[in-house]
């Protein structure tokens, strides 16, 4: 009781000290960090009732450390979908590769249909004739037998 009143009293009286709970859940006054400490590119722990000296983005130990469990994880699925990017990316590439070489194929025989239709366009008027000739001859002779 009496290190509560005494911590209380420091606490009110100097804003030089702060609570500082430990991972064993002891409770420490420990000096609030300096003006020269803030603004520096590391992270900085505040004691329970130290005032931050400079504007910032201040965070609990456990936040904190969620936190950088939290930028872990996503580091890692980050890394994960880059993988899988890559392997569609891949497979990507391959059909597109495919269906190029499909479609050439296709332009090719289209040619080559175009080139034997322009060939001769007697060739298909003959082929009439004849069948239609042959039509009629064999009209001709059943009525002629009959």
């Amino acid at each position: 009781m009496k290190a509560a009143l005494v911590l209380g009293l420091l606490l009110a009286g100097s804003q030089e000290f702060g609570e500082w709970v430990t991972t064993e859940g002891k409770v420490e006054v420990r000096p609030c960090p300096v003006g020269a400490l803030f603004g520096q590119e590391k992270a900085l722990k505040l004691p329970a009732g130290c005032q931050a000296q400079a504007p910032g983005v201040f965070l609990s130990v456990g936040r904190f450390s969620g936190m950088q469990a939290q930028i872990g994880g996503l580091t890692k699925r980050a890394s994960q979908l880059e993988a899988e990017l890559e392997t569609a990316r891949t497979a990507l590439l391959d059909a597109t590769k495919k269906s190029a070489s499909a479609l050439r194929s296709c332009a090719d025989e289209l040619d080559q249909a175009r080139e034997r239709a322009e060939q001769s366009p007697w060739e298909a008027r003959a082929h009439g004739f004849v069948f239609g000739a042959l039509a009629c001859g064999a009209t001709w002779l059943r009525s002629e037998w009959r």
